[in-house]
């Protein structure tokens, strides 16, 4: 098996993929081709030698990875896989030109959002799709955007993008003190960062003790963040944490109870449905796969941005629940409840190779 990612870093499709490697390495002769960097990323330390070993870092810039594509195809032709899976637009690009001279070979396509970020995800990512034996996507939202392009009949199979199973139990949170709110995720505008800032701001102003801790890279709006931060006199009280590593991303859920995340589209939004998992209270826009994994005012509090007033509206929805402790200790259940049981994305890949493999 050859599986191609544009990158690592502290993303949803980069830290599935980190936590499978140790499983496709018990089922496959595995190799992974990196497309950029990471390789001293602090998501591998998990990884021992000889599995980071079988991990291919080719740094090549995007404006010159046309011109490596006949270098990664004679590499990947000497392994000689059976199964390629690509992940992210950048990496359909080498998927797609392997399979295209490569028939016999099964080539599946992850997809990790319900809409194409700008023309060239359009581009290569159709292509991607049109070439796949299967498509595998993280919500039903996003196999709604496979279905558009290949059909209602294509070959699309939903997986789990939960990386650890759910805690045996989730006792001990006390919705009594203050609203220490967290997000995780890259500072790119379409998570719309500065919006949970004024989120806070809105809260504090309305007599709750609200704070935002913000970690993740930099994906072009961290300024943004800041200006809105300044603006609303946050300094104190909303901070901008960088990147976290894997296993310190877990010990965030026990020192928080409350998640804000408040994106203008996803795909799983693994960092919701991880914060659901560990029973914590989310903030959340509907879109991408939260509106079919969480249910407003039951597993989650959703947040409407389609005009001031739906946003007011939702705030003062969050202001009344936060002020109820039993209120917010039935949706920490309920969202405990939602993943209890549920694969791993391990599981559900491997699951869903031996299903579609040509036999």
């Amino acid at each position: 098996m050859v599986y191609i990612i544009h990158g690592i870093a502290i993303g949803g499709a980069e830290t599935a993929l980190v936590t499978a490697l140790p499983d496709l390495d018990k089922y496959f002769d595995l190799r992974v081709y990196v497309l950029g960097g990471g390789q001293e990323h602090q998501l591998l330390q998990s990884l021992d030698a000889p599995l980071r070993d079988k991990m291919r870092f080719c740094n090549i810039p995007v404006y010159a990875l046309p011109f490596y594509l006949p270098v990664l195809y004679m590499r990947m032709r000497k392994f000689n896989p059976d199964i390629v899976i690509s992940s992210l637009w950048r990496s359909a690009i080498v998927g797609s030109f392997y399979r295209v001279f490569n028939r016999q070979s099964n080539y599946f396509m992850l997809l990790h959002s319900d809409n194409f970020f700008h023309w060239a995800d359009r581009i290569f990512s159709k292509l991607g799709l049109r070439l796949s034996d299967a498509v595998f996507v993280d919500s039903h939202a996003t196999a709604s955007l496979a279905k558009r392009v290949l059909g209602d009949t294509a070959a699309i199979n939903v997986l789990s993008y939960l990386t650890t199973i759910s805690p045996s139990d989730i006792k001990g949170r006390d919705f009594t003190g203050p609203k220490h709110f967290f997000f995780i995720g890259r500072l790119h505008a379409i998570k719309r960062v500065p919006l949970a800032v004024k989120a806070i701001a809105w809260l504090r102003k309305n007599g709750v003790d609200a704070t935002l801790r913000i970690y993740g890279r930099d994906d072009g709006d961290q300024s943004a963040v800041e200006e809105a931060i300044d603006a609303c006199g946050l300094r104190g009280y909303v901070s901008i944490e960088g990147e976290i590593g894997f296993t310190e991303k877990w010990k965030l859920y026990g020192c928080h109870h409350y998640y804000m995340q408040l994106s203008a589209q996803e795909g799983m939004a693994m960092s919701v449905a991880e914060a659901m998992q560990q029973g914590m209270v989310c903030f959340v826009t509907p879109v991408g796969g939260v509106a079919q994994y969480a249910v407003d005012g039951h597993s989650a509090v959703f947040a409407d941005t389609g005009d001031s007033q739906a946003w007011d509206r939702s705030l003062r929805n969050l202001l009344a629940v936060l002020r109820d402790r039993v209120k917010c200790e039935a949706i920490s259940s309920n969202a405990y409840q939602t993943f209890k049981g549920a694969p791993v994305f391990s599981d559900s890949l491997i699951a869903a190779i031996n299903l579609y493999i040509k036999k």
